[in-house]
């Protein structure tokens, strides 16, 4: 058996099981309200401040940060999100 499966391996009764994603619930979910949304948007966009990446969210290339605050220089082109996802 790799090392690897050792590590993932989890017996529950008679069963094995191997974990390769992680376990519980809600790390993927519906957004059903706009609130929801930008809360769930600021906490991506800050991923690559908190990983040390760059100093502010707007900064990293692939975000869409820089976008949301009015900036200019970020290249990429931003998906639209529907007005109506955005109303409470």
């Amino acid at each position: 058996m790799p090392e690897f499966l050792k590590r993932i391996k989890q017996q529950r009764g008679q069963k094995t099981e191997y974990h390769f994603w992680q376990r519980g619930g809600g790390y993927d979910r519906n957004i059903t309200e706009g609130e929801t949304l930008m809360k769930m948007m600021d906490d991506i966009h800050l991923n690559p401040v908190r990983s040390g990446h760059v100093e502010q969210a707007r900064d990293w290339k692939w975000s869409s940060a820089g976008w949301y605050e009015g900036e200019t220089l970020n290249t990429l082109p931003v998906d639209p999100i529907p007005p109506e996802w955005l109303m409470s």
